[in-house]
């Protein structure tokens, strides 16, 4: 099964599939909207928690997102989306403040 994932600021959307690419079978469907009183760092803790529980339950096997548009696509935003990402998990993980953006 594949989890599927199409993510916002402020949701997610998500579908888990089965059978073959040729003739996929929808197995559930979601749109989730993030707590409007967490913080950052809290947004990513329980959206970690929602993917574990998800994963588990569905026993997906893989998960895949749409790809970003526009510029977005360039392989070192992405590459440097996925590595910011890594900091704000390490900091939960730890019960650590959100990484602070600097200003130059």
């Amino acid at each position: 099964m594949i989890l599927g994932l199409r993510c916002s600021s402020n949701d997610y959307a998500f579908a888990v599939l089965d059978g073959k690419r040729t003739a996929p079978k929808l197995v559930a469907r979601g749109f989730v909207s993030f707590p409007k009183s967490f913080s950052r760092l809290q947004s990513v803790v329980w959206f970690s928690q929602e993917l574990d529980t998800l994963l588990g339950k569905r026993g997906c096997s893989e998960i895949v997102m749409k790809a970003f548009e526009g510029r977005a696509r360039d392989s070192s935003f992405v590459e440097r989306i996925e590595h910011e990402t890594a900091a704000y998990f390490a900091a939960s993980k730890k019960g650590k403040r959100a990484p602070r953006r600097s200003v130059p």
